[in-house]
């Protein structure tokens, strides 16, 4: 089950359109879910803001537009091609500026950030803990982090009983890119182990949604 993380201070393979389109608040659907608790979540926070793998900026561009607050946002995606396509159609006075950037290797100078948030990424990377050490590394003290964390390793979901039945590792990964079949209470003693103080964790994808999901993928498979 994702875990939605408050805390202080690769590539996605069908993920061309990652972030593409308008995202409303509105919406009945898990990515209007995560906007709701990013927005509840930061939402006393000001100065810069940056999203890690950002691809085309849905998320970005929704936060931006139902935030009031003071704030400068960035956005960074390992996917150069996603970067440059919403470098060409930013509208007109859309103060958010995009770059293309590794989770291991940030194109930031340290202590960059007052507010960092991501969806769905620790899951596509080699190494998690430097993920981590570089998240710390960018983020000012006392900075904010809020992340949706899909932990696919959990032995209570479903994801995590057909692991350990040993069916549908190789589904994930090679359909989305999932490395990681990450378990909470590791991730949590990982951001621990960087420095980072949890304020809250959510949880979502209950059982029809993470049974949707694998059909999903099983569709896509044959």
């Amino acid at each position: 089950m994702p875990a939605h993380l408050t805390t202080k201070s690769e590539e996605i393979k069908w993920g061309d359109e990652w972030g593409a389109g308008v995202l409303s608040i509105n919406e009945k659907s898990n990515a209007s879910l995560k906007l709701h608790y990013c927005l509840e979540g930061i939402a006393d926070e000001k100065g810069k803001l940056l999203e890690i793998g950002c691809g085309q900026g849905k998320f970005l561009r929704a936060i931006r537009t139902h935030s009031g607050l003071d704030r400068t946002f960035f956005g960074c995606d390992i996917n150069v091609q996603s970067i440059q396509k919403i470098r060409a159609v930013r509208r007109q006075g859309e103060e958010i500026h995009y770059c293309a950037g590794d989770l291991s290797r940030l194109p930031f100078v340290d202590s960059s950030f007052d507010v960092v948030f991501f969806f769905d990424v620790l899951e596509h990377v080699n190494q998690v803990e430097e993920s981590i050490n570089e998240l710390g590394r960018i983020m000012k003290p006392s900075a904010l982090l809020h992340a949706f964390i899909p932990c696919e390793g959990n032995i209570w979901t479903l994801h995590g009983l057909l692991l350990k039945l040993g069916i549908g590792r190789r589904l994930k990964k090679e359909l989305a890119g999932h490395v990681q079949q990450l378990v909470t209470n590791k991730v949590l003693d990982s951001f621990r182990l960087y420095g980072f103080t949890l304020e809250k964790v959510r949880y979502s994808g209950y059982f029809l949604e993470q049974l949707f999901d694998l059909l999903f993928y099983i569709g896509l498979k044959f």
